[in-house]
Order: structure tokens, then C-alpha cells, then sequence
């Protein structure tokens, strides 16, 4: 039997493993299914437009493979686990080269109070942690100024990138 995430637990925060029904009233309904689901606040505008294209394929992948759970959307809420104040996940488990690569979001009314840089590094302990993973990279536009903080703060180091695209890597931690 496949051993299920455990919810993460940060200062402020909890990070909650999304299942593929959770996954599936997102796409369908929006915040409203996931509020009612979940049984906590959600902000209208989550999910993202971008998330929301996605989410049927990871529900399909996580009731095909239930190892892939972990390896996807995890669900960022308050600590009391009364809203609902974001997304951070991976694209994916570890590739043959140990890269797996992270993405983040917060809902508006949360932005700016440091939650995605927690909820990142609450991720990141859990990815160190998996067989496999030797590096984490990510991608940001630019102009995104918070993304880039966020990203810095955490120890990402900038590899390049083109048409308004940044890339970054960091490296597993030396054992």
C-alpha cells in the first residue's frame, strides 16, 4: 500500500495533499465546490486560470497512480484550516536527472504577508526528504517581482532564461 502525504504544518500554515476529487470540484465548480467539500473559506478568484487547465489531468494521474499524490497540488491553509489561501506543488516527480519542478500561488487578499515563501519552504523539507529529488527548479516571468522574492528568499539561484521567462535551480541540500 501506497503511504499517503502527510499534511505539512508550518507557523502559520497547513499544506493539505489534494486528491483527485478535491482536484475534480475545483475544475468543475470553482471555489464554491471546494468550500463546500473542504468545509473551509475560499476566495472566489482560486483556482487560477492556469491551475484550473491542469486539474482534471492531475486528478487522472492521481486515481491512475496513487504515488503521484505528493508529486502535484498541495493546498495551502491557514493554520486552523479555516481558508483556503493558495496552491504550491510540484509537475511532477523526479525526472531521471532528479529534478522535479515547483510552482506556487496566493489567493490576492493573502499576497504579500510572506505565505508563499512559507508555504514554499514547507514544500521544499518534504521534497528533500523523497527518494530521487537532487535539484528543484522553477520558472517566473520577469516582471513577476514577488515570485522573484519569493524565490530568492528560499535559496533559488538564477540560471538564465528568454522572452520574459526567468529560470531557477536549487540544489539539494549537502547531506
Amino acid at each position: 500500500m501506497i503511504a499517503r502525504p502527510p499534511i505539512l504544518h508550518t507557523a502559520r500554515l497547513r499544506l493539505l495533499p489534494c486528491d483527485a476529487s478535491v482536484a475534480r470540484a475545483a475544475e468543475a465548480g470553482g471555489a464554491d465546490a471546494v468550500e463546500q467539500l473542504l468545509r473551509v473559506h475560499v476566495h472566489p478568484s482560486w483556482p487560477s486560470a492556469d491551475l484550473r487547465e491542469t486539474l482534471l489531468a492531475y486528478a487522472d494521474a492521481v486515481e491512475i497512480d496513487a504515488s503521484m499524490l505528493g508529486w502535484g497540488l498541495w493546498l495551502v491553509l491557514d493554520a486552523r484550516g479555516r481558508s483556503l489561501v493558495g496552491d504550491v506543488g510540484f509537475k511532477g516527480p523526479p525526472g531521471d536527472d532528479g529534478a522535479i519542478e515547483i510552482g506556487y500561488g496566493i489567493v490576492p487578499p493573502y499576497r504579500r504577508k510572506g505565505l508563499a515563501t512559507e508555504a514554499v519552504r514547507g514544500l521544499l523539507g518534504w521534497a528533500w526528504a523523497q527518494p530521487g529529488v537532487s535539484r528543484i527548479v522553477a520558472r517566473c516571468y520577469a516582471v513577476n517581482e514577488a515570485s522573484i522574492g519569493v524565490l530568492t528568499k528560499v535559496g533559488f539561484e538564477l540560471q538564465g532564461g528568454e522572452a520574459g521567462i526567468l529560470d531557477w535551480q536549487l540544489d539539494a541540500p549537502a547531506s
